[in-house]
């Protein structure tokens, strides 16, 4: 029985005695994440990107006037544009000062969605929309622990609320607190709900639960369905939220209400799932879920994917490799069935992969309908049969109900491993429903050990890190920088250090990185002599002819002036003009991003009158020449 094996890369940040656990499900989840980063998905480039118009905030500068209509007119035009997001945080900008940095267009990030239908092609009127948000790409970088695919370029370290932070198990702002807004949404119910329990309000948790169960108006279907229905569970956005929601809730109280709802909404989940032909050559794959207007989204698809992986590590489909049956396979409402024979037959078999060190929960979820004593589960390791876990009879049917088959608390001693997890029946006749195979994580040990005083991540904010390739960082991991080897991190970057993507590099005391020799004038690596992977090539020199805190640098960026060399920002309500700091740019300037400006960019007009650079003209005006005018 034994097959070819299988190596999974990667494992999410395991968050062990956590109220908060995501995990990669196959092969759904898989082909999802495959999907969203394809050309038809959601991970574009930043090239040509523009921050003019805002769409929800009003807190912006003079040339970042709040208006909606205008910006979405840009983006029907297929501009890639980001502004404040809901929460006033912009994608690009790094250094926090209300602007896109010099190198904002130099990375990849996700954007809203591409005008695909279910089928994976062009809307006849809908246009893609590359618009590319904070909060969303926040949500990004949660799929790409959990995945270990690339890091979207551009998320700033932002200390007040963040919308999804709610996901990430860190006890940061949440997107919702109690009572902060009426719960007239069953997404509503489900982020307070995963609110209270990441802050241990097991209580408050409850009542939502209670609550949302009720809007939810669930009715059971019997005959060949045996599945809950919802009637105010219709937008994928909501129902991705509350299976996230159930399926904590369960993680955390193991109750039988919130698993038959848990293992329903999964079904509903996967059966909206979308497929398509167009992508690979023909073969027919899962992508990703429909947002209310009926396209592949991104918001809809990444939280579908993190509400199938809720509540452990790893979950498997037990229909499709690398999990195996010796009998017939019916499936029903996206759940296994088979009919156990007489004689003895392997029900289930697989998965054949290593996993890491640790101590986890086998699990099986179970729906049978006559008890048979000798059906049950063990766990053999193919490489050590030493390793070998005995059989443990399944010793209850519930009918219509599904149950949990578990053995708790087995321990990955050695590496490297082939485990199979096996169902088995040595005869009575018995009709079984399994709807998947799940390993859950008590606790992830890292081999060899971290030093004293450090602490281990699983990934770090790398790209394509290995199933064991945890790194050692100091305590207080996460946040934004890393030192040049990842062990170290911190919130802002050290003296005689400068942040480098996600890194803090040094050249030490009283030196300058001499940027002018590294990146072009769009902040992209002039050659692949100075790529990040080569950071000791990197060039530090004593002096600089103009120099921004401890890098040589080619002209002050917007905001800041040349003082003697050295770029100074301008103080509030000033403007930089050259070298000096002015209340209002003069003839024959213009203002755009807090600086004087000769002529207005690409993509804004200008406003004659207030010698401002904008992204639109007011509809008291025309444009003229590429100048807003009421002459």
């Amino acid at each position: 029985m034994r097959i070819i094996s299988i190596f999974i890369t990667s494992l999410l940040l395991i968050l062990v005695n956590s109220a908060i656990k995501f995990g990669k499900y196959h092969p759904n989840g898989f082909q999802a994440v495959t999907y969203m980063y394809s050309s038809d998905g959601f991970w574009k480039p930043l090239t040509n990107l523009v921050y003019g118009l805002e769409k929800y905030s009003s807190n912006g500068s003079p040339q970042h006037i709040l208006n909606s209509y205008e910006f979405d007119k840009l983006v029907q035009k297929g501009q890639s544009l980001t502004c404040r997001d809901e929460e006033g945080h912009i994608l690009g900008d790094l250094d926090l000062d209300g602007e896109l940095d010099t190198n904002s267009q130099s990375g990849y990030a996700f954007h809203t969605h591409n005008a695909k239908t279910g089928a994976n092609v062009n809307h006849a009127t809908i246009k893609p929309e590359y618009t590319f948000f904070h909060n969303e790409n926040y949500l990004g970088r949660l799929i790409a622990n959990i995945y270990g695919t690339d890091i979207p370029f551009g998320l700033g370290l932002y200390t007040d609320k963040i919308q999804w932070s709610i996901l990430t198990g860190r006890n940061g702002p949440s997107y919702l607190y109690t009572g902060e807004v009426s719960m007239i949404r069953a997404s509503d119910y489900a982020l307070n709900g995963i609110y209270n329990l990441d802050r241990g309000s097991t209580a408050q948790a409850t009542t939502i639960f209670n609550s949302l169960l009720t809007f939810l108006n669930p009715v059971f279907v019997g005959g060949a369905t045996l599945e809950y229905t919802y009637s105010n569970l219709t937008s994928n956005y909501d129902l991705a939220l509350t299976k996230i929601f159930i399926g904590l809730y369960y993680y955390q109280f193991r109750d039988n209400v919130s698993l038959q709802h848990m293992i329903s909404l999964r079904s509903i989940l996967m059966t909206r799932q979308q497929s398509s032909t167009t992508v690979y050559s023909g073969s027919s794959v899962k992508t990703g879920w429909l947002n209310d207007s009926n396209i592949l989204a991104f918001r809809e698809t990444s939280l579908a994917i993190i509400a199938l992986g809720v509540g452990a590590e790893f979950t498997f489909e037990l229909n499709t490799s690398p999990f195996h049956s010796q009998l017939t396979v019916t499936t029903v409402q996206n759940h296994v069935r088979m009919v156990n024979p007489a004689g003895a037959s392997f029900n289930i078999y697989g998965p054949y992969l290593s996993f890491p060190f640790g101590n986890f929960n086998e699990e099986f979820y179970v729906r049978c309908y006559l008890l048979t004593p000798n059906l049950g589960f063990d766990i053999n390791d193919n490489n050590n049969p030493s390793n070998y876990a005995g059989f443990l009879p399944i010793n209850s049917c519930n009918g219509n109900q599904w149950f949990l088959a578990a053995r708790s608390n087995y321990n990955v001693v050695v590496y490297p491993n082939l485990y199979e997890f096996r169902i088995l029946s040595y005869g009575g006749v018995n009709t079984v429903d399994y709807a998947y195979f799940r390993l859950v994580y008590n606790s992830f040990v890292p081999n060899p050990p971290c030093p004293t005083g450090s602490v281990y991540i699983f990934p770090a904010y790398g790209t394509n890190p290995s199933i064991y390739s945890y790194q050692c960082v100091s305590a207080g991991y996460p946040s934004q920088f890393t030192d040049e080897n990842g062990t170290a991190s911190y919130s802002t970057c050290p003296a005689n250090t400068t942040a480098v993507g996600n890194r803090c590099l040094a050249c030490g005391p009283g030196l300058f990185f001499d940027t002018t020799q590294v990146l072009d004038a769009n902040g992209n690596f002039k050659s692949s002599t100075y790529t990040g992977n080569n950071k000791a090539s990197w060039p530090c020199v004593a002096s600089c002819t103009l120099k921004l805190g401890t890098n040589c640098v080619s002209s002050c960026p917007n905001g800041y002036i040349n003082s003697s060399g050295t770029c100074t920002q301008c103080g509030a309500g000033l403007i930089a003009d050259g070298s000096t700091c002015v209340l209002l740019c003069t003839s024959p300037k213009f203002l755009f991003k807090n600086s004087c400006v000769a002529s207005c960019p690409t993509y804004t007009y200008t406003i004659a009158t207030s010698r401002i650079c904008t992204m639109i003209c007011s509809k008291m005006f025309f444009i003229w020449q590429n100048v807003c005018s009421d002459a």
